[in-house]
């Protein structure tokens, strides 16, 4: 007699049997998965969007380029204060401008107003998921990689951030979309891909998972999957019973979408449809995926007249110099070396790709051989070559940060759902166990930093964000424990839980907490009453973090020692922070050792805080000159 399974297993398999159930329930119908992609993606994107401050230093610097453009109605030129920002296109500065001003313009709003593109772009990233994977691999494994992708923890963490990536990213996949379903009008999306395999291993083979689930309550086989029809059979992928776009109507969303995209950042949607299509291209052997494009449609037409217009206008304004400083300095720059301290070595991505794309990246570990032993169907080749091309490039490219990996994670996420709708051979033990690890080290870390963090800074911690987080552990067991046991579906389903319970308590709860961690946010609280008395902003000596700026407001003056020392000279009403670490430098420029006499120094607050981008603490005063009578009687 077999030995009864533990607790901890007994519990991840009966959670996972239910969670299961409910996904084919929904599974089975168009307008449930909808609803259930939008409430998963609110209750991932929504918690911290309007409370978690705002970050150094590009969201600080989109924001106020973006507050700038509507304080002066200049919608061509990007400027930081006086500065030129031409390291990005237009894009996501005209988006972000269009929902501040739909919430009343940017005065007294906060940054949510800012993050709300964002946001939309991640939904969409999760939408067009599911919409251009289901020609490729069926209803269930395209709704099970839309939910992959929306858990992916940069991606949470990018549709809180009023920067460029999640609009990117839902802009690269609606456009790969239409290409998809351009692809199927043509039939080649419609044939299963073999069952039999170069190396000769066949695929059908029992499910590992199919012995301990209930009777009924297997995952089972999606009748529109690639896998689900033997050798032989014809059956279509595309279910017939949804109508299919107009030819022209995808071929505008895929050139439309892909304009949009190359006005938000550049040229990465492009790179990504096109190794899509080198993909499809190597499978097939004929030029198909190439006449799927439509470069002979209205639908380049339509690109044009989305980019060129702006190009124009800001080489017109910029006298060439946003080619210069967006193609020379930002794109070729961060190829040729490593940007602003972001440099790192070949394989970085291997050690941070567990943490970026938690909770699934593990199963990207178990995954990989079915995907590359599937390399020639027409499901897997294009997400392969997104996938894996990709990846090698941004290793090669010095400038490395963790969101440049988002762009391959609906790809990496396809991969991994075909993998789990498959009926394949169990991993090996050792992948089980260096999943089931990396799945619970991130994870626990994860759990334990929402806690511990405002308890150490703070001495206190929030009720709901320590629940939540404790919460999110249990499922970080379970799902470690169905890892370990090679119960790939109930791990699924634990992960899931995880990330919609240690997400708000990261972005809702614990963050927002740390308010020693955001400095910028601290200065403009504590300086307000004296900014009222004055009329202006205060200016900064040594901290220089974008956020003040746009905290403070866009007068805020970002100077040097000699101009701090001319301001409490000669000023009628000067405030200026000066942190204690540079002192001396305002010291020397007031000439403390020689003939002139100093002005004596009053200091009306001060902030004690940790600087992130510097890392280490660094206390800040809020500096005017002894006697003015502009705070004589300031509170």
């Amino acid at each position: 007699m077999s030995a009864r399974p533990s607790l901890p297993l007994r519990t991840s398999a009966w959670f996972g049997a239910r969670a299961t159930a409910a996904a084919e329930a929904v599974a089975d119908r168009g307008w449930a998965r909808a609803l259930a992609l939008l409430v998963l993606c609110l209750a991932l994107f929504l918690p911290g969007i309007a409370d978690l401050p705002v970050t150094d230093r590009d969201e600080a610097r989109f924001a106020q380029a973006t507050k700038q453009m509507l304080e002066t109605g200049d919608y061509v030129d990007i400027r930081f204060q006086d500065e030129p920002r031409w390291k990005k296109p237009i894009g996501i500065y005209w988006m972000q401008a269009a929902s501040v001003a739909a919430v009343g313009g940017p005065e007294g709003t906060g940054i949510w107003a800012w993050r709300i593109p964002s946001l939309l772009g991640a939904i969409l990233a999760v939408f067009a998921t599911a919409w251009t994977f289901r020609p490729l691999m069926g209803a269930q494994s395209a709704f099970l990689a839309a939910g992959l992708t929306a858990t992916s923890l940069v991606l949470a963490g990018e549709a809180n951030i009023a920067k460029t990536d999640a609009m990117l990213l839902g802009l690269t996949m609606l456009s790969l979309g239409a290409w998809v379903r351009l692809l199927t009008r043509s039939g080649l999306a419609s044939a299963p891909p073999p069952i039999e395999i170069a190396a000769g291993r066949a695929l059908d083979v029992p499910d590992p998972d199919a012995p301990s689930a209930p009777a009924g309550k297997g995952w089972k086989v999606d009748p529109w999957h690639p896998h689900a029809a033997r050798a032989g059979a014809s059956a279509p992928v595309d279910d017939p019973r949804v109508p299919r776009p107009d030819a022209l109507a995808l071929r505008l969303i895929l050139w439309g979408a892909l304009g949009l995209a190359v006005l938000v950042k550049g040229p990465i949607a492009p790179a990504i449809l096109a190794l899509a299509v080198l993909g499809a291209l190597l499978a097939e052997r004929t030029a198909a995926p190439l006449r799927a494009l439509g470069l002979l449609s209205p639908g380049p037409i339509l690109f044009v007249a989305l980019v060129i217009p702006w190009l124009i206008a800001i080489h017109l304004a910029s006298d060439g110099g946003f080619w210069a400083e967006a193609l020379g300095r930002d794109f070729l720059g961060k190829l040729a070396e490593g940007q602003e301290k972001h440099g790192a070595p070949p394989g970085t991505y291997l050690g941070v790709v567990w943490a970026v794309l938690w909770p699934w990246a593990p199963l990207i570990l178990l995954a990989a051989p079915y995907a590359w032993r599937t390399r020639g169907a027409r499901a897997t080749a294009p997400l392969l070559a997104i996938a894996l091309v990709w990846w090698l490039i941004i290793e090669a490219t010095p400038t490395k940060l963790p969101h440049y990996l988002m762009p391959a994670a609906p790809a990496a996420a396809g991969l991994v759902a075909l993998w789990l709708t498959s009926p394949v051979r169990a991993p090996s033990r050792w992948q089980s166990i260096a999943a089931a690890v990396l799945f619970a080290l991130v994870g626990g870390a994860l759990a334990l930093a929402d806690v511990g963090l405002p308890l150490y800074v703070n001495g206190t911690v929030s009720p709901w964000g320590a629940l939540l987080a404790l919460a999110g552990l249990l499922f970080v067991g379970l799902g470690t424990v169905a890892l370990w046991s090679a119960r790939r579906r109930d791990a699924v389903a634990a992960m899931i839980a995880a990330a919609v319970l240690l997400y708000p308590a990261t972005l809702q709860f614990a963050l927002p907490s740390l308010t020693w961690g955001f400095p910028s946010q601290l200065m403009a609280r504590a300086a307000a009453p004296f900014e009222a008395c004055a009329g202006r902003p205060a200016d900064t000596q040594s901290y220089r973090e974008p956020s003040l700026v746009f905290l403070q407001g866009t007068g805020t003056r970002l100077l040097l020692p000699s101009e701090a020392a001319a301001e409490l000279r000669e000023a009628e009403a000067p405030l200026v922070w000066i942190e204690d670490r540079r002192r001396d430098q305002l010291d020397e420029a007031l000439n403390l050792t020689g003939e002139a006499t100093p002005p004596h120094l009053r200091e009306l607050t001060s902030v004690f805080a940790f600087n992130p981008n510097r890392g280490g603490t660094t206390t800040l005063r809020l500096f005017t000159r002894d006697g003015v009578e502009a705070f004589a009687d300031c509170p």
